[in-house]
């Protein structure tokens, strides 16, 4: 056994290679900067001992490896420590690649949406299905509470991250991951800290493309033409997914405010009846991609979409944290694509009642112009929008900065509302100001957006339960 120690623990993705290290048997400890749920309660529970801020001094006394993770970078105090000691280290990718997945058939999700709850639905249905998966997720699965777990079976279920691996790495992630079978569930621009353009994420799909063996299988959304160019470069079985067109589509798709019921078509022309709990065409198309991985692992059909309807979501992903008088949900977006289609999905579940928005400018992405005239559209969908000062500002470029007042501006000549808050203190008096019965409040952040979620569940309590 060896003693990992992760230099970024309480990313999502870095604390599920421990937990996985640690159900080896493997010594685990770990440090960070900033730790906040749901990954540093997950690190707790597990009793794996984090220590912060980055010091050398965190690091193990006798001989260990250190886990890079990607968002680390040369002058950060411990990993200068780990580079002058001459001591063993190498990226999370690697470390799953030849611990675990190199052994097992790994089933990786992709694409520039759905990742982790796509991910999440295969682990769980595969698990209905008596395969006994291993997984991990970039989130926590309501099904098993756990992101990360190394199973029995041959198939490890892993969400595929087009994000670069480590600071001398700079390949995507899933160029680790050794696949047996690949989803692929859109292709969009994002990461525009690494990735100049959207070729260059497609440059990278193209290359996940060529490590699937020829007895491997390829799936994918027929209905995005980008990936219909990359699969035609696949050596092996390829299988497309779509709501009306591909070899696994439906017959009959009717989103109810529960969630989804659905007759879909597999290649052998059978029809499957099952239902979602989850409503979004997104999510559709998310369940349409995981049963062309029970078509391609050889599930056990009947218990696998069985397992569809058994789907509890995962934490952040429209997460409903309390839905009286008051709905208020708690969700990861942060690209336009997305909010715009969770947003959408609300209003199917939430029928004639008013959407308050607070989106949380922080990933790389978001905080650039790129997405301008985007994120207008997608938050025009919200009858009101409090919009939160930029993450690292001091970071960005004037000029390559979202332009928050003209954000506003152009949500406004939509016909909806629109504020720009610096303070979190003011988009709660903007919320609790404007909130009224029967009101649904969405966050879309992909961080701890200042304790916003617990600060305004205690007064939304507080105000409707007197």
């Amino acid at each position: 056994m060896s003693h990992y120690h992760f230099l970024g623990i309480a990313g999502t993705a870095m604390a599920g290679a421990a937990l996985l290290m640690k159900e080896m048997g493997h010594t685990v400890s770990g440090s960070d900067e900033a730790i906040y749920p749901p990954m540093s309660t997950l690190l707790e529970s597990q009793k794996i001992d984090i220590a912060s801020p980055f010091a050398a001094t965190n690091l193990p006394k006798w001989a260990y490896t250190a886990v890079i993770g990607n968002a680390l970078s040369r002058g950060n105090p411990e990993l200068e420590a780990v580079l002058s000691h001459r001591d063993s280290y190498c990226s999370m990718a690697e470390l799953l690649r030849w611990e675990i997945l190199r052994k097992r058939h790994p089933i990786v999700i992709t694409g520039t949406h759905g990742k982790t709850t796509t991910t999440s639905i295969v682990a769980h249905a595969m698990q209905e299905a008596g395969e006994n998966p291993g997984f991990l997720v970039g989130g926590i699965p309501k099904n098993f509470e756990i992101n990360a777990r190394t199973g029995t079976g041959k198939w490890f279920v892993i969400e595929g991250d087009e994000y670069d691996t480590a600071f001398f790495d700079k390949r995507s992630k899933f160029l680790h991951y050794v696949p047996q079978i690949v989803v692929m569930l859109n292709l969009e621009f994002d990461h525009a800290d690494i990735f100049a353009n959207i070729e260059e994420i497609d440059l990278a799909f193209r290359r996940l493309v060529l490590t699937i063996p020829e007895n491997g299988t390829l799936i994918v959304n027929a209905e995005d033409e980008r990936l219909d160019k990359i699969a035609a470069t696949a050596r092996c079985h390829v299988l497309r997914f779509g709501v009306t067109d591909g070899d696994i589509w439906t017959e009959h798709a009717e989103c109810t405010p529960t969630g989804w019921r659905v007759t879909a078509v597999l290649p052998n022309d059978d029809r499957i009846d099952f239902e979602l709990p989850l409503s979004g065409r997104h999510n559709l198309m998310n369940a349409l991609a995981a049963l062309g991985v029970a078509y391609a692992s050889n599930a056990k059909r009947d218990r696998f979409v069985a397992g569809l309807g058994t789907f509890k979501g995962v934490a952040r992903r429209a997460d409903v944290l309390c839905d009286g008088t008051v709905t208020l949900i708690d969700d990861f977006g942060h690209h336009p694509t997305a909010v715009a289609t969770t947003i959408d999905g609300l209003r199917k579940t939430y029928p004639n009642r008013r959407i308050l928005a607070a989106f949380d400018p922080r990933s790389n992405t978001s905080v650039r112009k790129f997405f301008q005239l985007e994120w207008a559209e997608a938050l025009s969908r919200a009858d009101i929008s409090w919009i939160h000062q930029l993450h690292r500002l001091e970071k960005i470029p004037e000029a390559d900065r979202l332009d928050r007042n003209q954000l506003v501006s152009d949500i406004m000549a939509s016909g909806a509302t629109a504020f720009a808050c610096d303070q979190v203190d003011e988009i709660i008096a903007g919320i609790l100001a404007e909130v009224r019965d029967r009101d649904v409040i969405v966050m879309f952040s992909n961080g701890a957006f200042g304790g916003l979620k617990e600060r305004i569940a205690k007064d939304l309590t507080e105000r409707f339960q007197k």
